[in-house]
């Protein structure tokens, strides 16, 4: 979003830091109105700090350097959260634990065992702060064995539905079936791939889990998205790609780092794919020479609701990249 419009462009160098990224600016000026924008798509909070370097020997004034400490929730999309039980009073007894739906100047979150949504502005966040109970490294594969739709929908067209699910670990070693119900009802068929959370199985260190104990859930299965694994087998090169910051990085010495970096990019490459809304917030690159990728009528194990990306989404890399 920052390329998209352009806020980075007084910036006189990016630099990697080990908790985030450090923007170098010329003026005052030009730094605040990048956090304008920062604020804008994002729930923020910062500080502000300054440091005498100089003086003026004409004016006698002192010259500063300003530095501004700008901090975002540690949250991503899919990612299971725990609310504080304050939180959850004031906001008349909700379910403590939400799915992150969108991340915006707010945040979204979903309960997906009754496909309730909830938003938090930026300041009912700060106020409680709370963090990511389980992330995506925690989520497992599913297996729709059975699906029926229940007479709950909401506002946007989600229905809910009872679903039994196996893991797709447990095939072909024994019989466990999962009965849940989640907010993907009119998106899921039988022997669709799902992802989702086994709360039983999950070693949660987050304080606001000891308020958990002794409450009754309808599930422990919580599912979070569809997914789309014979697809993505098959799937070539992808024919878009993404403009990049001029980032200083740091040393990655260590294999591990750059291993997890190059996941963290094909997660974010897969959201692109699986949500219109979000694609449209930013833009995406033809790769000349790539094609779009044809579904093979043969092959009927392949999804046919694959979110490929249209070429009609696309810009011409040369024109609009200003190489």
């Amino acid at each position: 979003m920052i390329l998209k419009h352009h806020a980075h462009a007084r910036c006189i160098s990016i630099k990697e830091q080990p908790d985030g990224l450090d923007f170098f600016f010329g003026l005052q000026n030009q730094c605040l109105k990048f956090l304008t924008f920062i604020q804008s798509i994002l729930p923020t909070r910062w500080r502000e700090a300054r440091k005498v370097v100089g003086e003026n020997k004409n004016t006698q004034q002192e010259i500063y350097t300003f530095t501004y400490s700008v901090e975002i929730p540690p949250i991503c999309r899919d990612e299971l959260i725990c609310l504080p039980p304050k939180l959850c009073s004031s906001f008349g007894g909700i379910s403590p634990l939400l799915v992150c739906s969108k991340i915006s100047n707010s945040l979204h979150f979903k309960n997906p065992l009754t496909i309730k949504e909830y938003y938090f502005s930026t300041e009912e966040y700060w106020n409680y702060e709370f963090i990511a109970s389980a992330t995506r490294t925690s989520l497992q594969e599913f297996i729709v064995l059975d699906i029926e739709l229940l007479n709950e929908k909401d506002s946007k067209g989600n229905i809910l539905g009872e679903v039994t699910v196996a893991k797709s670990s447990d095939l072909g070693r024994n019989d466990v079936r999962y009965v849940t119900y989640s907010h993907l009802g009119n998106f899921l068929n039988c022997g669709d791939s799902v992802a989702g959370y086994d709360i039983s199985t999950i070693n949660f260190t987050e304080s606001n889990f000891k308020f958990l104990k002794g409450q009754h859930f309808k599930s422990e299965i919580i599912l979070v998205k569809k997914m789309y694994p014979n697809r993505r087998r098959l799937r070539g090169q992808r024919h878009w790609k993404l403009d990049k910051l001029d980032i200083e990085e740091m040393d990655d010495s260590k294999k591990t780092n750059r291993i997890q970096k190059e996941l963290q990019q094909e997660e974010f490459l897969k959201d692109l794919e699986e949500d219109p809304e979000m694609r449209s917030q930013i833009d995406l690159y033809r790769v000349n020479g790539i094609e779009v990728p044809k579904r093979d009528d043969e092959m009927d194990d392949i999804e046919d609701d694959f979110p490929e990306v249209a070429i009609s989404e696309l810009i011409d890399a040369v024109s609009e990249m200003k190489i």
